[in-house]
């Protein structure tokens, strides 16, 4: 029997069925209509077990199948920044069947999905203020309460879809990890001690070299720690983040960063940033929804490069300003050749250049702040099974730089005290600036967390600063 071809725009054969006429009853009508009958039964019971279209339903079937094919191109690249997800968004091949067979049943209709933010300057203060007070009069033990208190509200306002996120972690939890932190701090405080006061030439000699490696040390661990606890402490639509990065690979890949950073005199930074961002990502789930980052190193070190030129470049043009008014002395400001005076004038056009200098490095490292915060918005996807989202971001870069030149303003101005309005300005400000749309039904996301609760690496990043500055 012959294939029928499956491409609609082929043309079919008038008689779907090739039939075999029977040589002993070929002199009679009825005989071969009956043959043909036969044979046309016994095609189709043969086509039907092998599974081969006939006729106008193979038409069909293929026409169908096109037409769901260019419904799904269509959903998937419906916004000009989508990609092919067979190529552009290659993640672990580990995902669990159960996992993708719930992902491809749900609905491939696209949804965007909003966030807001309810959180209020005035109870974020009160609390905040509080939370400082208490941990001033307890001498410093209130001050794991202090910091859940002030993350659970950020999160616990932070609304997707209708839904808040929900910040689980408790005081007891982080305290823990708190008096660890301070065991290792207390055991290296007290082995210098003891080298100053025994006089200890070698372990004198050594303490620089011993708090080198500490440091070394804790800044995988306080970014793994950091990473396992927050996430599985948050979750959204009652589904949890989950973190499941290895410890071993991370401090290879901080080593390996470090090292090729100093080597190349800090140009290898902006790789290593990259690094970082991507194993995190890979690393990182939403229930069973993957996460993948796909940003390069150079475009950064190219941005940071061209926004430094410019910043210096303005300094310096300022600084040859300066220095010919200094030169010129007298002869071009009237009065200026008495030493007193010309040692005020001089004094205050150092000022005004000098903070104008400072003034144009400081705009463009928030600018740069800004350029990659949106950068890593762009590069960042997420997929469940077949259906991909990306983050949509509508920052205008000019904007979001001075608004945030005005929160730092606020920050000195007030000396730190408005420090709680500035953080909700700004999660209402981004909030307003992201969203995302995707084919994905977060209905069908299937928890594969696990609970964590040493916040040992959480507050290790905490009381050293190191914060993982991803945006």
């Amino acid at each position: 029997m012959a294939a029928f071809p499956t491409d609609p725009n082929e043309e079919l054969p008038k008689n779907p069925n090739h039939l075999n006429e029977s040589s002993d009853d070929s002199n009679t009508s009825e005989s071969i209509q009956d043959s043909a009958n036969k044979d046309i039964s016994d095609n189709i019971d043969s086509n039907a077990e092998s599974n081969e279209p006939i006729g106008s339903q193979s038409y069909n079937a293929a026409v169908n199948e096109e037409e769901s094919a260019v419904v799904a191109s269509e959903t998937y690249n419906s916004e000009p920044e989508e990609i092919d997800n067979s190529e552009e968004f290659a993640l672990a091949s580990d995902i669990s069947e159960e996992s993708t067979t719930a992902a491809t049943e749900a609905p491939l209709v696209n949804k965007r999905y909003l966030f807001e933010f309810e959180g209020r300057g005035n109870d974020y203060f009160f609390i905040a203020f509080r939370g400082y007070v208490l941990t001033v009069l307890t001498l410093g033990l209130y001050y794991p309460w202090a910091r859940v208190q002030r993350s659970r509200y950020i999160l616990n306002n932070l609304w997707l879809d209708g839904a808040p996120f929900v910040f689980e972690a408790t005081g007891e939890e982080v305290f823990k990890g708190f008096i660890k932190v301070y065991a290792v701090l207390a055991a290296l405080g007290g082995l210098y001690i003891y080298a100053l006061v025994a006089q200890d030439f070698w372990l004198q000699t050594l303490m620089p070299a011993i708090f080198s490696i500490f440091g070394l040390v804790i800044t995988p661990l306080a970014i793994h720690g950091s990473l396992r606890y927050r996430s599985s402490k948050t979750s959204w639509k009652g589904i949890y983040f989950n973190y499941s990065g290895r410890l071993g690979p991370l401090y290879g890949l901080y080593v390996k960063n470090i090292l090729l950073t100093i080597f190349t005199l800090g140009i290898y930074g902006s790789w290593a940033r990259v690094n970082l961002m991507t194993f995190i990502a890979e690393n990182l789930r939403l229930g069973n929804v993957e996460f993948k980052y796909k940003g390069e190193g150079s475009k950064i070190f190219v941005r940071g490069f061209v926004t430094g030129l410019i910043s210096y470049g303005v300094a310096m043009v300022l600084m040859v300003i300066v220095m010919f008014i200094i030169i010129a002395n007298g002869n071009m400001v009237p009065g200026f050749g008495e030493p007193t005076e010309s040692f005020g004038q001089v004094a205050t056009i150092f000022v005004v250049v000098y903070s104008l200098l400072f003034l144009s490095i400081i705009i463009g490292m928030v600018n740069l702040k800004v350029w990659i915060m949106k950068y890593n918005l762009k590069s960042t996807l997420f997929r469940v099974g077949n259906h991909l989202g990306r983050i949509e971001e509508h920052i205008d870069i000019a904007a979001l730089t001075r608004f945030e030149l005005l929160n730092g303003l606020l920050t000195l101005v007030t000396l730190g005290v408005g420090v709680p309005f500035v953080t909700i300005r700004r999660m209402q400000r981004y909030t307003e600036l992201i969203s995302f749309k995707t084919a994905i039904n977060f209905d069908n996301v299937i928890q594969t967390g696990k609970e964590y609760n040493d916040a040992f690496g959480e507050d290790l990043g905490d009381q050293f600063d190191i914060q993982l500055d991803l945006m």
